[in-house]
């Protein structure tokens, strides 16, 4: 797999989806039927040959990606980590019929990081609820 072929091809222009821009919205529709046709050829060619198969998809997409995985592991690290590492101390104070942690807790209030972006099938839209500020109002009580 020709890495600059494949960035190509999978780039989205830097649009607003909330715009529905026309060439934007062609470029999503494109990647996705391009991800779409190559999933088809991989089962076709996984059910015929059996799971070796896709040993040299699996070696190009690593390759595809390995430059990122610093990025992924930090993003990770800051976030998935450190939320089961606050469920392993909670339930660790559960198995202790402790509940003190629960007089902590708030509500919060999500809210939208930016514009909606292109994913994979179409428009999506992400919240931040890791920092949310917590909702001080009195409609949580």
């Amino acid at each position: 797999m020709n890495p600059v072929a494949y960035g190509r091809a999978a780039a989205l222009p830097h649009a607003d989806p909330d715009r529905r821009e026309p060439a934007a919205e062609e470029a999503g529709r494109r990647r996705f039927l391009l991800a779409l046709e190559g999933y088809l050829r991989l089962k076709e060619t996984t059910l015929r040959h059996g799971p070796s198969a896709l040993d040299d998809f699996h070696a190009a997409a690593a390759n595809l990606v390995a430059a990122k995985a610093t990025a992924w592991e930090r993003l990770v690290e800051g976030g998935a980590v450190v939320q089961a590492e606050a469920t392993k101390r909670h339930l660790e104070s559960l198995r202790e019929s402790e509940s003190i942690f629960l007089s902590a807790a708030e509500t919060t209030i999500g809210s939208r990081a930016s514009s909606r972006k292109y994913g994979m099938c179409g428009r999506i839209e992400t919240w931040n609820v890791s920092e949310a500020e917590p909702d001080r109002g009195e409609s949580s009580r």
